[in-house]
C-alpha cells in the first residue's frame, strides 16, 4: 500500500506569483522571498506587532507588509520592549522587539477580524522572550510554558527555553465565523506573552487536507537546500526560476525550490526522521523535489521513497525547474518514530535530491464551540456595554475559561444563564439579547439601564427568571411578560411602578374598570404615605421623650415558668423576659454545662420547665454604663421575630452581671460543621450550604430592612450562624453592640468584629454601614464554597478573599472547592456563588450588592441547583426544601415586632 501519493501535473506550465508559497518556510526565508514573489496586494492580511504602543502602524521595510499595534484586537495585557541585550541590529525582524505580556487572568485572547466565513487561512504566532521583565526566566532549566489556543482548541503548548530563542507556532484552518480567536492560557508555567500575530488568506485549492473539521498544525518545516544538515549531505542550486503547474496544492516559493539537498554518491541515501512520543498524532507529510541541474544526456536521477521501511513511492524522477511534491492524503498515525529513507535506484547515475519538506498534524478538536448565534449575540453585548471581566474568547468553552456570569447547556453548547447584575451597564437593554433564544435566566439588576423594557423579552420562551430591579426604566412592562408572570412560567422581578393600562390580550376587563382601579390604587398609596408620615412623626416624638416604641400588636410571652421548688428554693415569676441571677442558676444547674464561647461571653445549656432547652450567654465583666446600654438594647431585641434569627427569650441584668437567654439550636454553629468537630462526622452538601446561606441572608435582610431603626450585625461569621434540628439557619449575636440610626448612613464606632470578617474600609474610616455586613457575608460564602477558614492557618496567614482571587485569576475555581463534596455539585452553581461572594467582598463598599440583591441571587442559585445539568432533581434524600422569606419589597421598612 502506497503511503504517499505522488502528483505530476502535465498541464501547461505557467509561472506563479504567490506570497503563500509553501506557507512560508521560515520567517526569515519568507521575508526575504517576498521581495521576489510577493502578491501585489495584501488584502485580507492581519499583521499585528504585539506590544507596539497606541494605535501606531507601519510598513515593514523588508517585506513591505503593513503592521498594526494590538490595541484593537485585545483589551488585556501589558506592552513591553525586550532587553537591549537582545535587540541588536542583527535581529532582522522589527516585530520581535516588542511583545505583550498577560500577567492577569487565566485566558487572554486576540480577536482577529474581519474574516470570510468558509475561507482557508494561515495563522502564525511568534514568541521571543528577550528577558523583557528582567527576571531572567526562560532558561534551559526553567523554561516558560503556557498554552496557545485557536478558538476553543489547543493549538500548541508553548515552551520558551531561552531569552534569545525564537519560538514559532503556525496553523491552517477554515474560518467558521467572521472572526477567529487566538488565546494565550496561563497553565502555571510562567506569564504568557506573544511577540507577533499574522493571519493570511489562502487560495481555496491549497492544502487540500485542511477542512472545516480538520485544522492542521505545523510540526516541522525544513528548507533542506539552505544548509548542510548532515556530514554526508551536500547542496545543489540554480538561479533559474522554478515554475509550478495548474492545480499545485502547495505553491512552494521559487527561492526555496532553487536549492536542494543531496548525497555524495548513489550508495548513500537521504534519510531523516521525526518522533511522536505519544504515538497519537495524525501526520501529513509534504516532500518537495525539483531538479535544479540540467542533466547530461546519459545522466539520470531516479529514486525510491520509503517511510518506516515501507515503499511509499518508487521510481520517482524529479522534473527539471518545475515544482513537484509527494504527500499523503490520509493521515499517518500510531508510530512513535517516522523515518524517511530516499535511495537512488540501481539504474540511477545521480544521488537522490530533496528541496524541502513540511510536516503537519491534525489539531485535536476535543471541545465543542458555543453556538454561533449565541457567540454573535454575546460579542455584540460585550461591545455595546464595553464589558471587560474575563469576557474573552468563546463564551462557554472550554468550560474552565467560560465567561464570568454565564452558564451554558451542553450538546449543543448554548447560553442559558446570564448574570450581569451590578456591572455598571448604561443605556438601554441591548437588542442582541433577543438572539439568546435558549436563555433561562437573565439578571440585569442594579445597573443604570434606561428606556423602556423591550417587547422581545416576552418572546424568549425559554426564559424562566428575569430580574430588572435597580435600574431607571420608564414606561410599562410589556403585556407578554406580565402574562407569563401571571401564568407562572416566568419569575419577573422589577420595581418599575406602573400606573398605566396593563390589559392583557384576551382579558375581558374594560379600560374603564382598569382606570378606576388605577385611581383606587393611587388614593390608597397617598393615604398609606400619609399614614407612614404620621407614624414616623409619632415615633420621633416618643424618641425625644426617651420612650421606646412598642407597637400595639406586640404580644410577648417570654415569662419563663421555672420549677417552684429546687435546691435553691422558690423564686418569683419572670417579668417581661427579665431574669434574675438566681433564675439563671436554676435554669443552668449552676452554670454546669458550657456549650460554646463567643465575643460577648460564654454559652451555658439551660432548661425551662425542665423541658425546653435554652442557651444562656453570660458576660463576666461589665461597667455600669454597659449595663444600662445592655438593658435598653435587650428590651429592643425582645421585639424582633424572624424565622432566620435566633429568638431572644429574655435577659438578666443583676447589678453588673449581664446575660441573655436564647432559644437553643441543637445542631451547633455553621463553623462546627465546616471546620469543627461536626465536620468530621457529617459533610454539609452543596445544596444544604446554599440553603443555609439563603436563610442567613434572609435574617440579615430583616435586620437591615425589617427593623426600625435598622440593625447592623457587626460580627457576622460562621460561628454566629446557628443550625436547628433540621439544619435551619438562624443568626445570633445580632444587635447587642449598637443599633445604627435611621437618619444617617454611618455611625462612628469602636473596633468591632472578628479578624477576617471585618470590612477593610473600617480600618481607614472607622465607620460601619450595612455594606460592612455584606462584606462579612461574602467571607461566609467563600467558607461555604471552600470549607476553609477566613484566614488561613500557618505563617502566611492568607485571607480567603485573596486565596480565592488567585484561583479565579487562572480560571481554576474547581481546584478550591471543598474536596468533601466529592464532585457532587454543579460547577455552574459554584461559579455563580463565587461571583456573588467576590462582589460582596469588594474593597469598596459602593461596589458591593445590597442584601436584597444577595437574597435574590441566592434564591435563583437554589432554583437552578435543584435541576442538574441533565434536567433531573439534584435534591438528595435527607435534604430539605427551602422557605423563601416574605420580605420581598425593596425599600420597605418595618417597625420592630412580630412577623
Amino acid at each position: 500500500m502506497l503511503l504517499l501519493n505522488f502528483y505530476r501535473h502535465h498541464q501547461k506550465m505557467k509561472k506563479k506569483q504567490s506570497y503563500f508559497g509553501f506557507a512560508v518556510l521560515l520567517w526569515i526565508i519568507f521575508s526575504a522571498s517576498t521581495g521576489v514573489e510577493a502578491q501585489s496586494s495584501t488584502e485580507g492580511f492581519i499583521s499585528i506587532d504585539c506590544g507596539t504602543a497606541g494605535n501606531r502602524s507601519y510598513v515593514d521595510g523588508i517585506t513591505g507588509i503593513p503592521y498594526a499595534s494590538d490595541d484593537r484586537f485585545t483589551d488585556a495585557g501589558i506592552n513591553y520592549n525586550i532587553s537591549d541585550i537582545y535587540s541588536s541590529p542583527s535581529l532582522a525582524n522589527r516585530q520581535l522587539l516588542t511583545l505583550r505580556s498577560f500577567p492577569d487572568g487565566a485566558r487572554n485572547c486576540y480577536t482577529l477580524k474581519p474574516l470570510v466565513r468558509g475561507q482557508k487561512y494561515l495563522v502564525r504566532a511568534a514568541f521571543l522572550y528577550g528577558n523583557y521583565d528582567g527576571e531572567d526566566n526562560a532558561s534551559t532549566g526553567r523554561p516558560l510554558q503556557f498554552d496557545l489556543h485557536l478558538g476553543v482548541d489547543l493549538w500548541l503548548r508553548v515552551n520558551v527555553s531561552g531569552p534569545s530563542n525564537l519560538t514559532m507556532a503556525e496553523a491552517l484552518f477554515v474560518a467558521a465565523a467572521e472572526f477567529a480567536w487566538v488565546c494565550l492560557v496561563n497553565t502555571g508555567g510562567g506569564v504568557p506573552f506573544v511577540s507577533s500575530l499574522e493571519l493570511r488568506p489562502l487560495k481555496a485549492w491549497l492544502y487540500s487536507n485542511v477542512t472545516a473539521d480538520q485544522p492542521l498544525v505545523l510540526y516541522r518545516r525544513l528548507n533542506l537546500g539552505g544548509t548542510t544538515l548532515a556530514p554526508f549531505w551536500g547542496t545543489i542550486s540554480t538561479t533559474s526560476p522554478i515554475v509550478s503547474t495548474d492545480g499545485d496544492q502547495f505553491e512552494a516559493p521559487s527561492v526555496v525550490l532553487q536549492t536542494a539537498a543531496t548525497t555524495t554518491d548513489t550508495d548513500t541515501p537521504l534519510s531523516f526522521y521525526f518522533r511522536d512520543d505519544t504515538a497519537l498524532l495524525e501526520f501529513y507529510f509534504a516532500l518537495y523535489s525539483t531538479e535544479v541541474e540540467l542533466l547530461p544526456p546519459n545522466a539520470t536521477r531516479v529514486f525510491d521513497v520509503y517511510l518506516n521501511s515501507q515503499l511509499a513511492l518508487g521510481g520517482y524522477e524529479p522534473p527539471y525547474l518545475q515544482s513537484d511534491y509527494m504527500y499523503n492524503s490520509d493521515p499517518r498515525t500510531g508510530s512513535s518514530k517516522y523515518e524517511f529513507v530516499i535511495n537512488a535506484t540501481l539504474n540511477s547515475t545521480l544521488p537522490p535530491i530533496l528541496n524541502a519538506l513540511e510536516v503537519y498534524y491534525a489539531m485535536n478538536l476535543r471541545v465543542n464551540a458555543t453556538d454561533a448565534n449565541d457567540v454573535e449575540a454575546m460579542m455584540a453585548i460585550k461591545a455595546e456595554y464595553r464589558v471587560k471581566k474575563n469576557w474573552q474568547g468563546d463564551p462557554c468553552a472550554p468550560k474552565e475559561y467560560a465567561w464570568f456570569g454565564l452558564n451554558c447547556s451542553h450538546s449543543p453548547l448554548r447560553v442559558v444563564f446570564i448574570n450581569m447584575s451590578s456591572s455598571g451597564l448604561t443605556g438601554s437593554i441591548s437588542d442582541s439579547f433577543a438572539l439568546l433564544d435558549t436563555s433561562e435566566y437573565l439578571d440585569l439588576s442594579y445597573n443604570n439601564l434606561t428606556g423602556e423594557v423591550p417587547d422581545f423579552l416576552g418572546n424568549l420562551t425559554s426564559l424562566k427568571v428575569l430580574n430588572l430591579t435597580g435600574n431607571n426604566f420608564t414606561g410599562s412592562i410589556p403585556s407578554s411578560l406580565l402574562k407569563r408572570s401571571e401564568e407562572g412560567s416566568l419569575i419577573l422581578r422589577s420595581v418599575l411602578v406602573l400606573f398605566t393600562n396593563h390589559t392583557i390580550p384576551g382579558n375581558t376587563r374594560s379600560k374603564k374598570k382598569t382606570n378606576t382601579l388605577v385611581i383606587v390604587v393611587i388614593c390608597c398609596a397617598v393615604l398609606g404615605l400619609l399614614s407612614i408620615l404620621i407614624l414616623a412623626g409619632w415615633f420621633i416624638w416618643l424618641r425625644k421623650r426617651g420612650k421606646v416604641l412598642v407597637t400595639s400588636s406586640v404580644t410577648r410571652h417570654t415569662e419563663a415558668t421555672i420549677a417552684q421548688k429546687t435546691e435553691h428554693g422558690p423564686h418569683p415569676q419572670v417579668d417581661s423576659g427579665k431574669f434574675t441571677f438566681n433564675h439563671l442558676q436554676v435554669i443552668t444547674n449552676n452554670f454546669a454545662q458550657v456549650i460554646g464561647k463567643g465575643a460577648f461571653g460564654t454559652f451555658y445549656l439551660g432548661h425551662l420547665d425542665n423541658v425546653t432547652q435554652v442557651a444562656v450567654k453570660v458576660q463576666s465583666q461589665s461597667t455600669s454604663q454597659q449595663t444600662r446600654e445592655f438593658e435598653f438594647e435587650a428590651r429592643q431585641l425582645l421585639r424582633i421575630h424572624h424565622r432566620n434569627l435566633v429568638s431572644l427569650l429574655g435577659y438578666c441584668r443583676d447589678e453588673t452581671f449581664l446575660a441573655l437567654v436564647y432559644e437553643y439550636m441543637p445542631q451547633g454553629s455553621l463553623k462546627d460543621h465546616l471546620q469543627g468537630r461536626d465536620s468530621l462526622s457529617r459533610t454539609l452538601s452543596w445544596r444544604e450550604r446554599l440553603i443555609i446561606a439563603l436563610e442567613a441572608a434572609q435574617g440579615l435582610d430583616y435586620l437591615h430592612r425589617g427593623c426600625l431603626p435598622p440593625i447592623m450585625h457587626r460580627d457576622l461569621k460562621t460561628s454566629n450562624i446557628l443550625l436547628g434540628e433540621k439544619l435551619e439557619a438562624k443568626l445570633t449575636d445580632y444587635g447587642m453592640s449598637k443599633s445604627f440610626s435611621n437618619n444617617t448612613d454611618v455611625t462612628r464606632l469602636e473596633m468591632v468584629g472578628t479578624p477576617g470578617y471585618i470590612d477593610p474600609e473600617f480600618h481607614t474610616t472607622y465607620q460601619l454601614t450595612e455594606k460592612s455586613d455584606i462584606y462579612s457575608f461574602g467571607v461566609v460564602l467563600l467558607e461555604l464554597i471552600t470549607g476553609q477558614r477566613a484566614i488561613q492557618s500557618g505563617r502566611s496567614k492568607v485571607h480567603i478573599v485573596q486565596y480565592m482571587a488567585s484561583y479565579i485569576a487562572v480560571g481554576n475555581i474547581d481546584a478550591v472547592v471543598d474536596k468533601r463534596f466529592r464532585r457532587s455539585f454543579s460547577s455552574n452553581s459554584i461559579r455563580n456563588v463565587t461571583d456573588l461572594a467576590m462582589q460582596c467582598t469588594a474593597d469598596t463598599s459602593a461596589d458591593r450588592p445590597t442584601i436584597v440583591d444577595v437574597v435574590n441571587q441566592l434564591k435563583v442559585c437554589i432554583e437552578l441547583e435543584a435541576t442538574s445539568e441533565n434536567g433531573t432533581d439534584r435534591n438528595v434524600e435527607g435534604e430539605r426544601s427551602v422557605q423563601f422569606s416574605a420580605l420581598e419589597v425593596e425599600g420597605s421598612n418595618h417597625h420592630l415586632g412580630p412577623r
